[in-house]
């Protein structure tokens, strides 16, 4: 039984009380104390006796920061005992089994996003080189044949490149003959540090190892590989182990392994997975993604600026959409900030909070009728910003699920 306390912003602690306490209930957790308020609890409340008996500690905050982290934790909160509360929404929760996933520090290597997207939805530290980057399939499997002696080389730079999709240039390096192209890089010293921090922090002793690919003889070869933990994603129908088939559809297929990283898609138990290995199917699936331009069009109505409300893939995946059927010349930008890796950063995007943009919007006399806000973020957040929205006089909104599948997104 973990001992837990409960300590941030009362509003987001009342969303999730009621999964508290039936977690109590069954055994799993007893709460020591509460110190929640409107805003923030005064930093007095960290000097009460009751933090040495924790064993677990509910951050109850809309917007989980390095920064709050950082002042949660300068306050002598050990890191490792920090449970983000949008954890409770996610399947599979609950305190002691969070707890020993953030104790057994998992490193997870993968070819594409899905390591890092994994870490994301987990709130886990990243204890991986493999994260903002890809191989090609033989350079991974080289990779991880090879691991020992790939990771005690300096990788050298070889090139810059260009993304179309992120629209930046970014460096490629090599080692041993394996080109790394570390694409969420701006610039060789960035790729370099970030490779060389986290690959002193990998853990051997618990490894997850991830690949995507479309050739049966790349997955025949990874699932050779040496390592207790281990899924492949493929297209193709195979009776090898560890495999787990997909179909895109018409989507690229890094973006639909992406979308099961982050929970927008289920096929498997990610729990399961990290904990043992084990690829448990779920049979659950969100619907293909399917919209036409004269249906978007319809929906955005007179609009004649459109702010977009998220952050990491569904705010990415809302600014996409819009790019590819209108261009950018109604997007008035981003009004999420406190998320690192906000897409309006990657594409020159202005990014304000709600309550700047509703200045900026009234000075430049654009009518708050005549705005639309595209809500790319987890559905549960939906009535909380529709609240601060109409509060500005900002009264149209529209989500990403609405925008994109119609009003019946799952299957």
């Amino acid at each position: 039984m973990e001992k837990v306390i409960v300590w941030g912003e009362e509003r987001v602690y009342r969303q999730i009380a009621e999964v508290v306490h039936a977690l109590v209930e069954t055994g799993d957790a007893e709460v020591l104390a509460e110190f929640v308020k409107d805003g923030l609890p005064d930093e007095a409340v960290f000097y009460e006796p009751v933090w040495s008996a924790a064993t677990s500690v509910l951050i109850c905050a809309r917007n989980y920061t390095d920064d709050l982290i950082a002042s949660v934790v300068s306050h002598g909160v050990r890191r490792e005992l920090l449970v983000p509360s949008d954890m409770l929404y996610k399947p599979g929760f609950s305190f002691t089994r969070y707890m020993a996933l953030l104790k057994s520090r998992i490193s997870i290597l993968s070819n594409y996003c899905w390591g890092g997207l994994t870490y994301h939805y987990f709130h886990l530290p990243m204890l991986s080189p493999t994260i903002n980057l890809f191989f090609t399939d033989g350079g991974y499997l080289h990779f991880l044949e090879n691991l020992d002696s790939m990771l005690e080389k300096s990788p050298v730079f070889l090139q810059m490149d260009h993304d179309d999709y992120l629209g930046h240039d970014f460096p490629v390096f090599e080692v041993n003959d394996v080109k790394i192209f570390m694409n969420h890089s701006r610039n060789a010293e960035e790729g370099l540090d970030a490779w060389n921090r986290r690959k002193g922090r990998l853990n051997r002793e618990n490894l997850m190892v991830m690949m995507a690919t479309k050739e049966p003889e790349s997955a025949e070869r990874f699932c050779a590989l040496p390592f207790s933990k281990k899924i492949c994603f493929v297209t193709f129908e195979t009776d090898l182990p560890h495999c787990m088939k997909v179909d895109p559809g018409k989507a690229p297929v890094s973006r639909y392994i992406n979308d099961l990283a982050i929970g927008i898609r289920r096929r498997y138990d990610p729990w399961t997975l990290l904990e043992t290995g084990a690829i448990i199917e779920t049979g659950e699936s969100w619907e293909e993604e399917f919209f036409h331009p004269d249906t978007i069009e319809k929906r955005l109505g007179e609009a004649q600026k459109i702010l977009i409300y998220g952050a990491w893939e569904l705010g990415e995946k809302s600014f996409r959409i819009m790019k590819r059927t209108f261009g950018t010349d109604r997007l008035a930008g981003f009004a999420v900030t406190s998320m690192q890796g906000n897409p309006g950063q990657l594409h020159g995007m202005p990014v304000r909070p709600l309550g700047e943009w509703a200045e900026f919007l009234r000075q430049e006399q654009v009518p708050f009728s005549k705005v639309l806000t595209i809500l790319g973020l987890n559905p549960r957040f939906y009535r909380e910003v529709q609240d601060d929205l109409r509060n500005l006089g900002l009264e149209k909104s529209i989500s990403l699920e609405e925008l994109v599948w119609g009003e019946d997104m799952r299957r």
